[in-house]
Formats: C-alpha cells, sequence, structure tokens
C-alpha cells in the first residue's frame, strides 16, 4: 500500500543517535526512544512514526505503556496512521526489542483504527537462544496482542516477528465477542513462536472473533516448538495459524513450513467457530496436518455442525505427516470435519512421508458433514 504525504499529517522520526528532546520532525532532529516518537503522534490524524533502517531500538524492561498500550488512531481509512522505517532501503528493517514484555498491544479502552505497521522487525531478544540476552525461554510474550472491541481498519505488512510465545494474537477481549474487522497481513514473515512448559500453548498466529481478516503473502516457519529449548516440545495444541469464531477470513499466497502440528487449524467446538473460510494458492510442506478445520469436541455438541462455508482450493501440499508428541506418525494434508459447506478442489498432494494410511484428504463420517464437494485434486 502506498502512504500519500498529506498536508495534515506531521512525520515523527526516530533514530538510535537521536534525543528525546529534539523535535522529531526532520532526520536530523530526531528522537531517540520509541516511547517519546509515540508521545508526539496525534491522535485521529494520518501522521507517521519513522523507525531508522539498520538501527535497533529497546523497549522499557520495567513498564507497559505506549507501544504496549497502544490508544491511538488515524483519521480514516484512506488516511491511516503510519508506523514503519525510513533510511537507506538497502538495511535490514529496524528491530524493536521486546526486553522480556512484548511489543505492541492495544487491549480494552478506546477502540483503535485506521493504524498500519509496516517494515518493522519485532523481536523477542530474551528469548532466542542465540541470543546474547536469553534468558532460558520462560516468560510469556507477545509480538502484537490486539484485544479491542469496535477495533478494525487494521494493516500490518513486511514484518518479521520472532520469538515471542505467541507471534501474533488479534481477537475480542475476554467475555465479549465483537473483535476487530477489517485487518489485513501482508507479507510478514512470523516464525520461532514457542512456549516453555510454564506458560501453556504458543501460536504463531491466534485470531478469535475477527470479522474480515486477510493473510496474504506472509511465511509462517517453525512456530509452536523450539528443539533447543528443553522444556518446548511439539504438541498438537500448537499450530501456525489458529482460528476461532471467526467470520470471513482469506488466506492465500502464503508459505507454511515446520509448524509444530497444523499449519492451520480452525477450532470446532462451539457453534460458528469458522464461517467463510477461503485458503487459496498457498504452499504447505513440513507440516505433521496441512489444514485441519473441526474436530474438537472439547465443550459443544459433537454431533452440531460447528463450521460454515469452507473452502481450500489450489494448494500445494507436500512432505505432509512426521511424529506427533508421543513419537506416533501421523500426517493429513487436509481435513474437513463438523463443517456444512466445505469444497476441497484443484490441490496438489506429493510426496507424502507417512504409511499409506494416512490420507492426504481426511473427511471424516463420523462427525457431521453437509454438502462437502472434492474435486480436481491430485
Amino acid at each position: 500500500r502506498r502512504f500519500i504525504n498529506l498536508d495534515q499529517r506531521i512525520p515523527i522520526y526516530v533514530a538510535a543517535n537521536g534525543n528525546d528532546s529534539n523535535d522529531g520532525l526532520t532526520p536530523n532532529t530526531a528522537v531517540r526512544t520509541p516511547e517519546r516518537g509515540y508521545a508526539l503522534l496525534r491522535d485521529g490524524f494520518p501522521d507517521w512514526l519513522l523507525f531508522r533502517r539498520g538501527d535497533r531500538f529497546d523497549l522499557p524492561a520495567d513498564n507497559e505503556g505506549n507501544f504496549r498500550e497502544w490508544r491511538k488512531s488515524g483519521r480514516s481509512r484512506s488516511q491511516m496512521m503510519l508506523v514503519s522505517s525510513f533510511g537507506d532501503e538497502r538495511l535490514a528493517r529496524p528491530v524493536i526489542n521486546s526486553n522480556g514484555r512484548g511489543v505492541l498491544s492495544a487491549n480494552g479502552g478506546q477502540s483503535v483504527r485506521n493504524v498500519a505497521f509496516v517494515d518493522l522487525h519485532f523481536y523477542a531478544n530474551r528469548r532466542d537462544p542465540a541470543s546474547p540476552d536469553f534468558n532460558g525461554g520462560a516468560g510469556y510474550e507477545y509480538g502484537i496482542r490486539w484485544s479491542q472491541s469496535g477495533s478494525g481498519d487494521l494493516l500490518f505488512e513486511g514484518l518479521l516477528i520472532e520469538y515471542f510465545a505467541n507471534n501474533v494474537t488479534i481477537g475480542a477481549p475476554a467475555g465479549r465477542s465483537d473483535g476487530p474487522e477489517d485487518v489485513t497481513i501482508r507479507r510478514c514473515v512470523v516464525r520461532r513462536a514457542y512456549s516453555h512448559r510454564s506458560i501453556g500453548h504458543s501460536q504463531g498466529a491466534g485470531f478469535g472473533n475477527t470479522v474480515r481478516l486477510t493473510i496474504d503473502g506472509c511465511v509462517f516457519d517453525h512456530n509452536g516448538w523450539e528443539p533447543r529449548v528443553p522444556e518446548s516440545k511439539r504438541t498438537g495444541f500448537n499450530h501456525g495459524v489458529y482460528l476461532y469464531h471467526t467470520k470471513d477470513t482469506t488466506i492465500r499466497n502464503s508459505f507454511f513450513s515446520r509448524n509444530s502440528y497444523g499449519a492451520v487449524k480452525g477450532r470446532g467446538d462451539r457453534e460458528g467457530d469458522v464461517s467463510k473460510l477461503r485458503i487459496e494458492g498457498n504452499v504447505f510442506t513440513d507440516e505433521i496436518v496441512g489444514v485441519g478445520i473441526g474436530g474438537d469436541k472439547g465443550s459443544g455438541d459433537p454431533a452440531a455442525h460447528v463450521n460454515h462455508g469452507v473452502t481450500i482450493r489450489g494448494n500445494l501440499f507436500t512432505r505432509i505427516g512426521g511424529r506427533t508428541a508421543d513419537g506416533t506418525m501421523h500426517g493429513v494434508g487436509a481435513s474437513l470435519q463438523q463443517v456444512r459447506g466445505g469444497v476441497i478442489a484443484d490441490n496438489l498432494f506429493l510426496h507424502k512421508v507417512v504409511p499409506n494410511n494416512w490420507p492426504a484428504v481426511e473427511v471424516d463420517s463420523a462427525l457431521p458433514l453437509t454438502d462437502i464437494l472434492l474435486t480436481g485434486n491430485v
């Protein structure tokens, strides 16, 4: 997306050698810290907060605030607030170190709308086993945690997000069902999320109660487990993308590999868990399960249709299968259970790595299915 330089917008520049007493209005008068840059943004305006490429920025380890309590919106869908980079494009994205507390959070409070986060690197520096800051990986951290009702028109593009317990979590606040609307995740690399046994499950990206979510041209690699951390094992509860109570979701032109269990998992224990889901033009490789929709009997009625309108079309599934947490072999390319209105069409299933008793496509009649079409698959 192109962002137009409007007369009404103010650019705020942040550089590692800046000074927080500066006005931040030019690269030569940049401020130094993300907190000062955030403070200079005007709520309701199409202002730009720009971090210098090649620099690293540390969020404070001893407080929330600012990035961790994002409260500022843009003006409209066509005049969005932008948080991005500036400088020599040959240099790496600006890195924002989480220092044990996560990076970007919007929870409760006023509903944030019309904001774009583009071309940044969110890094859990204390959870990367190769980092000198590594602390063992036991702490819970998020890369993006967006939990607001009434929020929407959000763009996350060109981000690298890595080593958090949950790299991306977007949904409704506890006890609410009206999560963010019109959310786009585009050309992002989401990798190496993992959970320590003391902190529960881990997802590359988890979405709940969203409306009109698009994931386009992204990479989800090696999420949900970390072999260099002994307390982090592969588990069937951790996935590349996890969906629950989502409406009108598109996942397209993306690459999934080496996630803990499933590349894309749609929960299926309550009515309406996944509605209007399209998975098209993706590559799934070195996964135990490519796409799994439904099958969670959980607290709901196992005899109910809980997922409505699922299309899996034009994808490549290759080298599917592997050993689960208990050491047994398992592998399914695409699986539908508890679905009303499903299409699995024009997909390629190649280079199976599990025994033939595991199917490329699983349509489980033990749980209810209605109006399912399988056609044109190889």
